[in-house]
């Protein structure tokens, strides 16, 4: 189990991480496309609370962003839990898990959306 919730946090990590690379490749070369924030709050969805950075300092900013990024990998973790859980003890809470992630993802992508 240990080991599925650490996978699981791990990804919650490296996301994020691969995100701010590519962020900051392309937005040297000018602004950044729709599709890619939409693909970053699909699967980088504490970054929601960057909204709450603006207008503050650089240095309160980098503090939301790795607060950011903890609330991702803590969130990553709880669903690597629940599929763990789904998949060795109850098969229902595997079903529920992916019902709620295509909800989230269905609401990301129709509200947030700028197409």
């Amino acid at each position: 189990m240990m080991r599925f919730i650490s996978l699981f946090s791990s990804v919650g990590l490296v996301i994020p991480i691969l995100y701010l690379m590519i962020w900051s490749l392309i937005f040297k070369r000018g602004t950044v496309p729709d599709f890619f924030m939409n693909t970053v709050l699909l699967f980088w969805p504490s970054l929601f609370g960057m909204m709450a950075t603006a207008g503050m300092s650089t240095a309160d900013t980098l503090k939301m962003l790795a607060i950011s990024i903890l609330i991702n990998v803590v969130l990553y973790a709880v669903i690597g839990f629940l599929v763990w859980w789904g998949l060795n003890k109850n098969r229902w809470v595997l079903y529920a898990v992916g019902a709620a992630i295509v909800y989230g993802w269905y609401m990301i992508l129709t509200k947030f959306s700028r197409y």
